[in-house]
């Protein structure tokens, strides 16, 4: 006989355990993996600025000059917002590729049996649409992980918020969307396509 835990779990519905197992386990990726995104991103931009160009070198030099000249804590500047895109990038790829794949079937069709046309075009689209809307999050992370006046890269900002209403007010609201057509052209059709192509 089952137990209570075990027929509680069932109830909930598959679309929702697999956001909550997406978000969790990504959440842990991501926070494992942050040290180095952070290190990759300022040395990609480093040399914007002409006062820090060449200032970061390599993965090991970068980790010194952070922890000397910002702390360790600093090695996760962006993080949250990073994590915080997670739960509603999963929700809106699954629910969108869910809604597609269903109005791309013809009729009759079996709904497990979709064609690889098919359920590219699905996981395209399913990926457009969850980039448009979650992009932002992508936007704030990079601006905080650039590390402001600590770096000498980017602006200052205290959280997420903060960055969001200072890049509103002083930029606009289209700047939070800035990459996003780059964002799409790379991730729709090869990265959000093709996983949740393997993962049917």
């Amino acid at each position: 006989m089952p137990s209570r835990e075990a027929t509680y779990f069932e109830s909930i519905p598959q679309w929702l355990r697999q956001m909550a197992a997406g978000g969790l386990s990504g959440t842990v990726t991501k926070t494992m993996t942050a040290p180095l995104d952070r290190i990759k991103v300022l040395l990609q931009v480093q040399a914007t600025n002409r006062a820090v160009d060449g200032k970061y070198s390599g993965i090991v030099g970068s980790t010194r000059i952070i922890l000397r000249e910002e702390g360790a804590a600093a090695m996760w500047r962006g993080n949250w917002a990073n994590c915080a895109r997670i739960v509603p990038v999963y929700a809106c790829r699954f629910a969108f590729n869910d809604v597609i794949r269903a109005q791309l079937l013809r009729p009759g069709q079996d709904p497990t049996k979709l064609s690889f046309r098919q359920s590219i075009l699905a996981g395209s689209l399913a990926g457009l649409m969850q980039q448009a809307l979650c992009y932002p999050f992508e936007t704030v992370r990079t601006r905080l992980s650039l590390g402001g006046a600590a770096t000498g890269l980017g602006k200052s900002y205290s959280g997420i918020f903060d960055c969001v209403a200072k890049t509103v007010r002083i930029e606009g609201v289209a700047a939070i969307y800035k990459g996003l057509v780059a964002s799409c052209i790379y991730g729709a059709p090869v990265r959000h396509s093709f996983s949740l192509q393997s993962y049917d």
